[in-house]
């Protein structure tokens, strides 16, 4: 089974670097045209595979950016399987803040969120995410699948399926924009999007 593990588009928090969590904030062009380009690559990727399916983070802005994958892909609504354990982390008390302001209002660093043991108040853990993550590769359809979820949240995704000690996971490279992840055959390989590829979508040229 291969998983094309995509991040949702860049939103307005995003740019203005909020932590968002379980919050929502809308896609920016920028975010609708990378997921018009993830989608292009993913269609020229997954052309002929029969039943192929998208699973989401229920959250708006995975919904935003699977509901143009599938679009781009060619793929009917019922396609698009919502799940609650690909959501993002639950960041508590510090959606909406800035850097800046949870290191003034909660004296917490940036090296601090996202580790195994720490939890934001009111929050979750990164060994909760962990566990979460195994949830679902363990439920997981044996066979090629898109997953649409979050950059914290992707860490604890691509750690849990090559199953890496607590210790191992702060070196996972981040998941930043403009990059989706293939896990397939117990490795984990990044490809890099171009988001001109936006540009020559079918979704652009109708009238």
């Amino acid at each position: 089974m291969t998983i094309y593990f995509v991040r949702h588009g860049e939103t307005l928090w995003n740019r203005i670097g909020r932590f968002q969590g379980r919050a929502d904030s809308p896609l920016t062009l920028r975010g609708i045209h990378l997921a018009i380009a993830y989608g292009n690559w993913l269609r020229a990727e997954l052309e002929g595979i029969a039943g192929l399916e998208i699973h989401t983070s229920p959250l708006g802005r995975a919904v935003q950016t699977a509901t143009i994958l599938a679009d781009c892909i060619g793929l009917p609504p019922e396609r698009i399987q919502p799940e609650p354990r690909l959501a993002e982390a639950d960041v508590g008390k510090l959606t909406g803040y800035t850097w800046p302001e949870v290191e003034q209002q909660f004296g917490i660093v940036k090296g601090q969120v996202g580790g195994w043991h720490f939890r934001p108040p009111d929050g979750e853990s990164g060994s909760e995410q962990f566990a979460r993550a195994e949830s679902w590769l363990a439920d997981a359809v044996r066979k090629p699948c898109i997953v649409v979820s979050h950059g914290g949240f992707s860490r604890f995704f691509r750690a849990a399926y090559l199953r890496l000690a607590p210790e191992d996971i702060e070196d996972l490279e981040s998941h930043t924009h403009g990059r989706l992840f293939m896990l397939r055959t117990g490795a984990v390989n990044a490809v890099t999007i171009d988001q001109a590829e936006a540009l020559d979508s079918p979704l652009l040229a109708r009238e």
